[in-house]
Protein backbone atom coordinates (compact mmCIF):
# COMPACT_ATOMS: atom_id res chain seq x y z
CA UNK A 1 0.00 0.00 0.00
CA UNK A 2 1.15 3.16 -1.07
CA UNK A 3 1.12 6.93 1.03
CA UNK A 4 0.98 5.70 4.15
CA UNK A 5 -2.41 3.39 3.44
CA UNK A 6 -0.56 0.77 4.81
CA UNK A 7 0.18 2.39 8.06
CA UNK A 8 -3.36 4.01 8.17
CA UNK A 9 -5.15 0.36 7.91
CA UNK A 10 -3.65 -0.11 11.76
CA UNK A 11 -4.74 3.53 13.21
CA UNK A 12 -8.17 2.69 11.54
CA UNK A 13 -7.74 -1.36 12.97
CA UNK A 14 -9.24 -1.69 16.53
CA UNK A 15 -6.65 -0.60 19.53
CA UNK A 16 -5.16 -2.96 21.61
CA UNK A 17 -7.28 -5.04 23.61
CA UNK A 18 -5.53 -4.31 27.02
CA UNK A 19 -2.11 -2.72 28.68
CA UNK A 20 -0.28 -5.51 28.23
CA UNK A 21 -0.94 -5.78 24.24
CA UNK A 22 0.44 -2.60 24.01
CA UNK A 23 3.18 -3.08 26.15
CA UNK A 24 4.32 -5.98 23.93
CA UNK A 25 3.72 -3.86 20.92
CA UNK A 26 6.16 -1.18 21.95
CA UNK A 27 8.63 -3.70 22.70
CA UNK A 28 8.29 -5.34 19.73
CA UNK A 29 9.20 -2.65 17.65
CA UNK A 30 11.75 -1.49 19.51
CA UNK A 31 13.16 -4.63 18.60
CA UNK A 32 12.46 -4.80 15.05
CA UNK A 33 13.73 -1.31 14.38
CA UNK A 34 16.93 -2.18 16.07
CA UNK A 35 17.33 -5.30 14.25
CA UNK A 36 16.29 -3.11 11.32
CA UNK A 37 19.43 -0.52 11.69
CA UNK A 38 21.40 -3.78 13.06
CA UNK A 39 21.19 -4.53 9.20
CA UNK A 40 21.69 -1.07 8.03
CA UNK A 41 25.05 -1.28 10.58
CA UNK A 42 26.59 -4.80 9.30
CA UNK A 43 26.15 -4.12 5.51
CA UNK A 44 29.14 -2.02 6.70
CA UNK A 45 30.92 -4.85 8.50
CA UNK A 46 30.15 -3.33 11.62
CA UNK A 47 27.72 -3.47 14.15
CA UNK A 48 28.31 -1.10 16.97
CA UNK A 49 28.58 -2.95 20.52
CA UNK A 50 26.06 -0.53 21.62
CA UNK A 51 23.44 -1.49 19.38
CA UNK A 52 24.27 -5.32 20.25
CA UNK A 53 23.90 -4.24 24.02
CA UNK A 54 21.02 -2.51 23.22
CA UNK A 55 19.39 -5.27 20.94
CA UNK A 56 19.80 -7.58 24.00
CA UNK A 57 18.24 -5.79 26.38
CA UNK A 58 15.03 -5.89 23.79
CA UNK A 59 15.23 -9.79 23.95
CA UNK A 60 15.71 -9.38 27.53
CA UNK A 61 12.45 -7.35 27.92
CA UNK A 62 10.28 -9.57 25.04
CA UNK A 63 11.93 -13.10 27.04
CA UNK A 64 10.00 -11.59 30.40
CA UNK A 65 6.90 -10.71 28.57
CA UNK A 66 6.44 -14.10 26.67
CA UNK A 67 7.41 -15.75 30.39
CA UNK A 68 4.08 -13.90 32.14
CA UNK A 69 2.07 -13.93 28.79
CA UNK A 70 -1.05 -15.66 29.57
CA UNK A 71 -4.25 -16.47 27.20
CA UNK A 72 -3.94 -15.71 23.44
CA UNK A 73 -0.87 -17.05 21.31
CA UNK A 74 2.01 -14.80 22.09
CA UNK A 75 3.92 -15.10 18.86
CA UNK A 76 0.63 -13.78 16.90
CA UNK A 77 0.12 -11.06 19.04
CA UNK A 78 3.70 -9.64 19.75
CA UNK A 79 3.24 -9.78 15.59
CA UNK A 80 0.59 -7.79 15.60
CA UNK A 81 1.03 -4.93 17.74
CA UNK A 82 5.03 -4.93 16.85
CA UNK A 83 3.88 -4.07 13.18
CA UNK A 84 0.88 -1.59 14.78
CA UNK A 85 3.20 -0.14 16.88
CA UNK A 86 6.06 0.78 14.50
CA UNK A 87 3.56 1.37 11.58
CA UNK A 88 1.95 4.49 13.37
CA UNK A 89 5.82 5.48 14.10
CA UNK A 90 7.06 5.26 10.95
CA UNK A 91 3.90 6.79 9.41
CA UNK A 92 4.84 10.09 11.79
CA UNK A 93 7.65 10.01 9.93
CA UNK A 94 5.89 9.76 6.41
CA UNK A 95 7.74 6.40 5.95
CA UNK A 96 5.29 3.51 4.23
CA UNK A 97 7.34 -0.03 5.59
CA UNK A 98 6.05 -2.59 3.09
CA UNK A 99 4.06 -5.39 4.42
CA UNK A 100 6.61 -7.94 3.83
CA UNK A 101 9.70 -6.23 5.28
CA UNK A 102 7.70 -5.88 8.84
CA UNK A 103 6.39 -9.40 8.62
CA UNK A 104 10.34 -10.51 8.16
CA UNK A 105 11.45 -8.40 10.99
CA UNK A 106 8.67 -9.67 13.58
CA UNK A 107 9.64 -13.12 12.47
CA UNK A 108 13.06 -12.67 12.98
CA UNK A 109 12.48 -10.91 16.19
CA UNK A 110 10.30 -13.58 17.56
CA UNK A 111 13.00 -16.84 16.14
CA UNK A 112 15.63 -14.76 18.46
CA UNK A 113 13.21 -14.58 21.69
CA UNK A 114 12.96 -18.34 21.36
CA UNK A 115 16.82 -19.00 21.28
CA UNK A 116 17.07 -17.11 24.83
CA UNK A 117 13.75 -19.29 25.89
CA UNK A 118 15.71 -21.83 24.78
CA UNK A 119 19.36 -21.00 26.24
CA UNK A 120 17.92 -20.04 29.62
CA UNK A 121 16.03 -23.52 29.54
CA UNK A 122 19.20 -24.90 30.05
Amino acid sequence: MANGAHALAFLDAPEATNDRHIELGEAMASAMALLAWGIEGFKDDRVPSKLKTAGGERLARLYHLRQAFDGADFDAVATREGKRAISIELQMCGIDPPELLLDLLAKEVLSAVHHVEVAMSH
